[in-house]
């Protein structure tokens, strides 16, 4: 097998991941104090750095994703209460108002 230099791989669509992995495993290898390592364990480490960073980022997004989704069922909620409470003092509180605002109340509660 001969070795080739990631730089000389111009046209391949993942030349730029590598040379980031390679830059990163080298900024990692020598914030720990690795001498001379070998360039098998540089290119594996930045991949591990850069994977672990997407998987923060991917989590991030997830996280941001459920909070939307919180969000919107808030704001769904304070709409159901706001209209039964705005049907029980528009219409005041007999039994038929109640049920209304019971009624508007439960919509969420058969969905899933």
């Amino acid at each position: 097998m001969s070795i080739i230099k990631i730089s000389q791989f111009i046209n391949e669509p993942w030349r730029d991941v590598g040379l980031d992995a390679e830059k990163r495993g080298v900024e990692i290898c020598q914030r720990n104090g690795i001498e001379k390592p070998e360039a098998n364990m540089v290119m594996i480490i930045g991949l591990c750095d850069i994977v672990t960073k997407l998987e923060q980022e991917n989590g991030a997004f997830r996280a941001g994703k459920e909070l939307e989704e919180a969000r919107a069922k808030i704001v769904h909620l304070e709409d159901r209460i706001n209209r039964a409470a705005t049907a029980f003092f528009r219409d005041g509180s007999d039994g038929k108002v109640a049920s209304g605002m019971l009624t508007i109340l439960e919509e969420g509660r058969n969905k899933p």
